[in-house]
């Protein structure tokens, strides 16, 4: 039975995808990495991932409990895209009385744990869970940052809230 429910404890896994429109050829540069990648600075709680056409630096601010995109580069030393959101989702919800709320990773989240990974299309995965409190308590969030190996400009998101409440949402 807890298998069960700890399966109907995952709500939402919301898959938001990046596709650049410029010519592959465009992305060719000398000097630029033949993989993908992805480094992380513990100090600076910051990620890098990318690979030779794009890349995203994601940072968790720990005073506020925040994760956030700083930085999105199309062709990494070229174009940046300037209009970035203030949090990398907001989750809307409704409890089982009938409640609204929406969770964002602006604030009131703890930095638990990341993995780096390499799925079998030669890519990296980042994948950070953050835990909830004040406001949050209860629920958990997996970011998971997802890139294409080489120089294929796709990049892909995908945000996962677990709901560790007695009450299901």
């Amino acid at each position: 039975m807890a298998s069960a429910l700890s399966l109907t404890r995952i709500i939402m896994v919301l898959r938001i995808g990046f596709l650049s429109l410029a010519p592959m050829g465009s992305f060719a540069q000398k000097d630029a990495p033949s993989s993908s990648f992805c480094t992380y600075n513990e100090s600076t709680q910051t990620w890098k991932i990318g690979n030779a056409a794009v890349q995203r630096i994601v940072h968790f601010d720990a005073e506020r409990g925040s994760l956030k995109t700083t930085e999105f580069t199309n062709a990494p030393g070229r174009a940046v895209i300037a209009d970035l959101s203030a949090s990398d989702a907001t989750i809307d919800i409704i409890d089982m009385d009938g409640k609204a709320k929406s969770l964002s990773l602006e604030k009131d989240w703890g930095f638990a744990w990341q993995v780096v990974g390499r799925p079998e299309h030669g890519g990296r995965t980042l994948t950070i869970h953050l835990q909830g409190s004040r406001a949050n308590a209860g629920f958990e969030i997996e970011a998971m940052y997802e890139v294409w190996a080489k120089d294929s400009p796709m990049m892909t998101k995908t945000i996962t809230l677990i709901n560790r409440k007695e009450k299901p949402v």
